[in-house]
């Protein structure tokens, strides 16, 4: 089957997922997992921004956009960041919970590139972080989810054990090097 572009491609793909939980008989419940790059601020126009950002916020297909950490920094002026235990904690919560329904956001933080950028010249000053990495945007979007915290979820891992996580698994994966001149 052909699609027009990965929007398309993607709602049909959940919809058959959908429809093979209803046919079995056997699902009680179907929890489906997506990128914050789902929600946006952008107006339906995909022109002008919401001040706020929460549950309610969908990305709209008609808007042509290119999804990534450059996509959210654009809308956003940050990227939302969870630590992997967070996350497997609040899908575990969801599946126990049997009144929980709708759509959550799950993120502990959300942090622009430049504070990024300085929390790991300050934690690793070993290891050189491009300038073109920092962008410095005016727009602040206020993050509103708290669907999540109200049902009683309550994130485990702080900014600074996210961000210095990250760096040390890149490190042990061979992904990030610190020059030989430091070691």
């Amino acid at each position: 089957m052909e699609f027009k572009d990965t929007t398309e491609a993607a709602v049909a793909r959940v919809k058959s997922i959908v429809e093979s939980c209803i046919a079995s008989g056997t699902v009680k419940r179907l929890i489906y997992t997506a990128s914050v790059v789902a929600s946006s601020p952008l107006k339906e126009v995909g022109k002008a921004y919401k001040v706020h950002l929460d549950e309610s916020c969908w990305t709209s297909p008609s808007v042509a956009v290119a999804y990534g950490t450059d996509l959210l920094t654009e809308l956003l002026g940050k990227v939302a960041i969870l630590h992997l235990e967070d996350v497997c904690d609040a899908l575990i919560l969801c599946m126990e919970k049997s009144s929980m329904n709708g759509r959550f956001l799950c993120a502990s933080a959300y942090v622009s590139s430049a504070e990024i950028v300085g929390h790991h010249q300050t934690s690793f000053p070993e290891i050189e972080m491009p300038d073109e990495f920092v962008e410095k945007l005016e727009r602040k979007i206020v993050w509103g989810s708290t669907k999540l915290k109200e049902a009683g979820f309550e994130y485990k891992y702080d900014v600074k054990t996210i961000l210095e996580d990250s760096i040390n698994s890149a490190l042990n994966l061979g992904e990030l090097k610190i020059p030989s001149s430091l070691v």
